[in-house]
């Protein structure tokens, strides 16, 4: 029997990291547009640039190791 965990596969990573932000606000969790705009409007522009590269980089990230992890899967997935 070749199967490896769930937690170790890459497909399974990439949906959670593509879908984080998306589950994250479904279940109440939401980004204050105050903070942001403070974030954005103060001298350390540097880290709101970083903080929207990531916002738009998770479903990139996501989708690649998604279509990357069923490209190479060699084995089935055990889930517990």
């Amino acid at each position: 029997m070749n199967e490896k965990l769930a937690f170790k596969s890459k497909t399974i990573i990439g949906a959670i990291i593509a879908f984080l932000p998306s589950l994250i606000t479904f279940a109440g969790g939401q980004v204050d547009p105050e903070a942001m705009a403070a974030l954005e409007a103060s001298a350390d522009s540097a880290l709101s640039m970083i903080w929207k590269t990531i916002d738009q980089m998770n479903e990139l990230i996501g989708a690649f190791l998604i279509v990357w992890g069923r490209f190479t899967a060699t084995s089935k997935l055990r889930i517990l």
